[in-house]
């Protein structure tokens, strides 16, 4: 099953909702966009 296959279906993705993750920088932390998007279906 090929979620999001429909390029012409709007897909979104709440950013909000992704837990951040340390950066190998001290003090930063980030969201990881790419793999959330990839478990959507929308890349890979």
């Amino acid at each position: 099953m090929d979620l999001n296959a429909d390029l012409h279906q709007r897909a979104v993705l709440d950013t909000t909702a992704l837990p951040w993750a340390p950066s190998p920088m001290a003090g930063v932390e980030r969201r990881m966009l790419v793999g959330a998007l990839i478990r959507l279906g929308s890349l890979g």
